[in-house]
């Protein structure tokens, strides 16, 4: 984009950004499930758990987007912990050559109006990094990204970490929650691609497919590809102890960018969970 002449500009925004960067706790109990955890850099973490002892600082996405080179025009962060926040504050004064906004609130309202109100599309371009702790985007944000035809999005599908949860196996689910489903993947069609009926010993039982993680994944990974156009693969990002917890997908409306996400997310670039969010304590 630094090269392209009709470019306005272009914007990083972050949602869920987190405090910018993290410490690792590694672990020294023999029964802890996974090798090390983060810890936002609040004041609350600076004792951790008897089992863990603290590493070095990692930079999270705020902290390595604000590294790239050439910058962003301009950086958005979303964030509503006001712990957070204080240490994006923190994080941005090391870095006062870049423009950095930092946004309080929702950020789906943000995603959903302020950012698509607030640059002129047919000049400016944008990447959202939406990593959320789980299913907190509903359909309609990137439906509204989307629209702009401007906004890449790199989107965390917590498949294995918070909507396996949801996805009962009896198939038996209250209005409330097809209700939440439904406004999460945009289409009441995952009920019919997770679940059969089968005859029992008194009727009829609906029961979940085989596979269903692996099939709910292409299934809404091709749904960002119907909806921005292009689609990376889905990209498999595992615990320490080789658990799977959830997929990074790439979607815009821009061929080359497709290409270029599809090349880092599969050509053996190393992707590890995100510092500088608060991640249970084991």
């Amino acid at each position: 984009m630094a090269r392209q002449a009709w470019a306005e500009g272009f914007v990083f925004v972050d949602a869920f950004a987190g405090a910018g960067r993290a410490l690792v706790w590694q672990t020294n109990a023999a029964t802890s499930t996974d090798a090390f955890d983060f810890a936002t850099l609040d004041a609350a973490d600076d004792e951790p758990d008897e089992d863990f002892e603290l590493s070095p600082v990692l930079d999270g996405s705020p902290a390595v987007a604000l590294g790239v080179a050439p910058p962003f025009t301009r950086y958005v962060f979303l964030e509503r912990d006001p712990a957070r926040i204080q240490r994006l504050e923190a994080l941005k004064k090391e870095f006062p050559a870049r423009d950095i906004a930092i946004q309080p609130g929702d950020s789906n309202e943000y995603l959903r109006d302020g950012l698509v109100r607030a640059f002129r599309w047919r000049t400016w371009r944008a990447v959202v990094f939406v990593d959320p702790f789980g299913m907190q985007v509903p359909w309609a944000t990137f439906e509204r990204l989307a629209s702009t035809k401007a906004i890449e999005v790199f989107v965390n599908f917590p498949v294995n970490m918070a909507i396996q949860r949801l996805l009962k196996r009896s198939g038996k689910f209250t209005d409330k929650e097809r209700k939440k489903l439904d406004d999460y993947f945009g289409d009441p069609g995952w009920f019919d691609l997770l679940y059969r009926e089968t005859p029992g010993l008194f009727g009829a039982e609906v029961q979940k497919v085989t596979r269903s993680g692996g099939k709910l994944v292409n299934w809404y990974r091709d749904r960002l590809k119907a909806l921005f156009g292009y689609a990376s693969a889905a990209y498999l990002v595992s615990s320490t102890r080789n658990r799977p917890l959830y997929y990074l997908i790439h979607a815009g409306s821009n061929e080359t960018g497709a290409k270029i996400a599809t090349n880092v997310l599969t050509g053996g670039t190393k992707v590890s969970t995100s510092a500088g969010k608060s991640r249970p304590k084991r």
